[in-house]
């Protein structure tokens, strides 16, 4: 059944208007009062106290933003001053830490929230070069892949004791890695391989890789949290798939199509809880929720074009969209019985430095 929802605008256009805003401090340099310093003696971390919904990329800068405020009343801050930047980061709500890589070395670093501030250190013995970052669900288990290594390492531990699970080589050399999703157990990983048009989806299981299924085009694919389940997003067959005991013997089944309404999705997702699945569509402008349990499809018109759908601080909420100069970030809040779509603006340079 589709339903579709009006779209609500929410937004905050000063500082002094977000209830419990927290303060931001940022520490850099020698001598430096709130200075990060890693285990290893490194002292070229950031320092900052947590915002209220989690931290993303500014792209163009290379440097973290902070999300503060609540989702329906919140703001974007300024960038948070660093001597490196980024080339990618993932903020993970339920393990409250953002891993990160370091332009042009591609270092993986890990940004630990540690007595309500957020301190980066390197990710060791992890070695640079890194291609991509999946985290799980829960946060306390990650996969790194290495595109030049034609590897995947597997860490669980995150965020307090990182340790390196398992090395994966991939069966086939030179097969393009697609996707890549790891349970929070670290035990398992659902890798996709292959061409636009033709891909192998496998569940690795312990490090023994097994051939799920075949595919034409899986544009996202993710765990549930604490679970041996997964579900998975086919852009060509306009499906969402659900794979239930990854860890034993697993079944594959559609639970929503074009049948059901839905059109071109290009990112999955689930709530805390596993009870619920978001799904997204750039071309449609876009977001479904589908409750996994009655196959209920509820549709959502974004104002946005969708670039995939990020975890916030909640059960259910979502960045749809990534940080650019001075340009709105739109959210995903399904926390409510109702969701909703809500636009939380960026404070100026001015306001950020008041």
């Amino acid at each position: 059944m589709l339903v579709s929802n009006a779209v609500r605008f929410l937004a905050v256009v000063s500082l002094c208007c977000i209830p419990g805003l927290s303060q931001l401090t940022v520490g850099l340099g020698a001598g430096a009062p709130n200075k990060a310093r890693a285990a290893d003696g490194d002292d070229s971390g950031v320092v900052l106290s947590a915002p209220s919904l989690g931290y993303l990329l500014d792209g163009s800068s290379g440097l973290l933003r902070g999300m503060r405020g609540l989702a329906g009343s919140g703001l974007v801050g300024p960038e948070l001053p660093s001597e490196t930047t980024l080339e990618m980061a993932v903020w993970s709500p339920a393990g409250q830490y953002v891993l990160g890589l370091a332009r042009e070395s591609r270092e993986p670093i890990l940004f630990r929230l540690v007595e309500g501030q957020l301190r980066g250190s390197s990710l060791v013995p992890a070695q640079p070069g890194v291609s991509s970052v999946h985290l799980s669900p829960g946060g306390r288990a990650v996969a790194l892949y290495y595109a030049g290594g034609e590897r995947i390492e597997i860490w669980t531990g995150l965020p307090d004791q990182p340790v390196r699970e398992t090395e994966l080589l991939l069966p086939t050399a030179g097969a393009p890695v697609r996707n890549v999703a790891v349970s929070d157990s670290g035990k398992l990983a659902l890798v996709v391989l292959g061409e636009d048009d033709r891909q192998s989806l496998f569940n690795v299981r312990e490090g023994e890789w097994r051939f799920l299924t075949a595919a034409e085009r899986i544009s996202s694919i993710v765990f549930l949290r604490n679970r041996p389940d997964a579900l998975f997003a086919d852009r060509a067959a306009n499906r969402i798939y659900q794979v239930q005991g990854l860890d034993s013997d697993p079944a594959l089944f559609a639970v929503a199509g074009a049948g059901e309404g839905l059109q071109d999705p290009s990112s999955v997702e689930a709530s805390a809880d596993g009870a619920t699945a978001f799904v997204a569509s750039a071309t449609t402008r876009s977001v479904w929720s589908l409750d996994l349990l009655t196959s209920r499809l509820t549709r959502l018109e974004c104002p946005c074009v969708p670039t995939g759908l990020h975890r916030l601080e909640g059960s259910a909420v979502f960045r749809l969209t990534d940080s650019a100069p001075d340009e709105p970030v739109w959210v995903l809040d399904a926390d409510d019985d109702e969701p909703r779509i809500v636009l939380v603006p960026v404070a100026s340079r001015t306001e950020g430095n008041q």
